[in-house]
């Protein structure tokens, strides 16, 4: 009875240790994951292709770059009336010509009042360039050019573009605003009128050049 209950002690150590075995080979032996999982690949969105598409020139813009003795600009207004759109059209071509004239000749007013040694007219910077807008906006006058774009837009009003330019000579005009200036001592005529007109249009086609950048 003894040796068969020694026995059966011994049968049952075998049993537990044959199920014992398979777990610790899980744990710790050839199942034990000793290399890591490789991660699944994510691959990377392609880069979207860039197609660039060509804008048509409208016919404005491209009256307002030919080279032409006469100053150009475009205008453009949007109403709801076709014909007030076209009038603020005009009107705003005529501004954007005048702005050109005057931030040049204040610029170069401004450069002659530095250097110029002569006894003249003090003015307040203000007062200068109030008189130079004032000279500018007496001697500019302007008239359409071509036809307009005109463009329906989906709120029922109506866009305008049109091409714009001066009705004189742009030398004359600036001619004209250098016997403005002069007369009232803004310059003195130690600034040769030509050389005037000319450092003028030479400022000119440089800002219109930097907007076109």
């Amino acid at each position: 009875m003894k040796k068969f209950t020694i026995f059966a002690s011994l049968l049952v150590a075998l049993l537990i240790q044959s199920c014992g075995g398979p777990r610790q080979m899980v744990n710790g032996g050839y199942y034990n994951n000793s290399y890591p999982q490789q991660q699944p690949q994510v691959q990377e969105p392609a880069e979207p292709v860039i197609k660039s598409t060509k804008r048509e020139v409208s016919e404005v813009d491209r009256l307002a770059a030919e080279e032409t003795d006469k100053l150009r600009a475009v205008g453009i207004a949007t109403d709801y009336d076709e014909q007030d759109a076209r009038t603020e059209a005009l009107q705003n071509g005529q501004r954007e010509i005048a702005s050109y004239i005057e931030t040049a000749v204040i610029a170069l007013t401004k450069e002659y009042s530095k250097k110029s040694q002569l006894n003249k007219k003090t003015f307040k910077e203000s007062d200068r360039d109030d008189f130079v807008e004032f000279a500018v906006a007496q001697n500019v006058s302007v008239r359409p050019v071509g036809v307009p774009d005109i463009y329906d837009l989906s709120d029922g009003s109506v866009r305008v573009a049109r091409c714009v330019e001066l009705r004189e000579k742009t030398e004359n005009v600036l001619g004209k605003i250098h016997d403005s200036l002069t007369k009232e001592e803004i310059i003195g005529i130690d600034y040769d009128k030509q050389k005037f007109i000319n450092d003028n249009i030479d400022r000119i086609n440089e800002l219109r050049d930097n907007l076109k950048k």
